[in-house]
């Protein structure tokens, strides 16, 4: 299970949230609705952690799709 604290986004939003791991770590995308999400259109924020496992932080950076 993927727990998320601390974003550093605007707080008391339902984000919809993409996690697909690469070779050496874990993307992160967040999305404004479902459908956006499923279409990875209108990207909110982005980011990458540096790893993989628990505990990695991930710096994420406002997007405007």
């Amino acid at each position: 299970m993927q727990s998320l604290d601390n974003w550093n986004v605007l707080e008391n939003r339902r984000w919809f949230v993409r996690l697909m791991a690469d070779g050496t770590g874990v993307n992160v995308e967040l999305y404004l609705t479902q459908a956006n999400a499923s279409a990875r259109v209108n990207r909110r924020a982005y980011g990458v952690s540096l790893g993989h496992g628990s505990l990695q932080e991930v710096a994420l950076f406002g997007d405007n799709g």
